[in-house]
Order: C-alpha cells, then structure tokens, then sequence
C-alpha cells in the first residue's frame, strides 16, 4: 500500500515534522527531508505492525484531494511543505 505524508516546516523549528493523516498518531521528524522521509518510512511499518498485533482494521489510504478537503488538523496549502508517498507491506495478521 502507498500511503500519503505530508513532510512540512515551521516557522523558528529547524528539521521536517511528517504527518501520516490515514494513521491517526503516527508522525516522525528529521533533520533534512531525506532523513525525515527514512523516519517516516520506519514509523509507518511499525505502526501498521502494532496494528495488526492489536487485531485493529487498517485504514485504507485516502486520496490527496480528500484528505486536504476534510482534515483540518494541518495547514496543508500553508506553502511549507509537500506530499510523498510511503510504500509499505501490510502485516498479514491484518490481511487475514
């Protein structure tokens, strides 16, 4: 599955801040884009695996579009960041 980040800076923050917005909790940092994009990648398999662990529905990613148009809890179209894309496995506790 490819799931939508959203890799962003702030204002007076040095490094990248990375939202997951379909995995609700899960978000990673990094010094460069680069490494906040490898963090990101590591966050989202762990969290997909402590999901399945849990016996907990993983979410199936949303478009971009829907996303921006429904979750307010980032300033998307602040300028400040940009989109990518996490390729990841899912579990196959959760595949079952």
């Amino acid at each position: 599955m490819k799931y939508p980040v959203y890799i962003h800076t702030e204002e007076g923050i040095e490094g990248y801040g990375v939202v997951v917005p379909d995995l609700l909790g899960c978000v990673s940092h990094g010094d460069s884009v680069e490494d906040a994009f490898r963090m990101v990648c590591e966050a989202v398999q762990l969290h997909l695996e402590g999901m399945a662990e849990d016996h907990d529905e993983i979410p199936r990613p949303r478009e971009i579009e829907e996303i921006v148009a429904t979750d307010d809890l980032v300033d998307y179209e602040s300028g400040r960041g940009f989109w990518a894309f996490v390729e990841v496995r899912v579990p196959l506790e959760a595949a079952a």
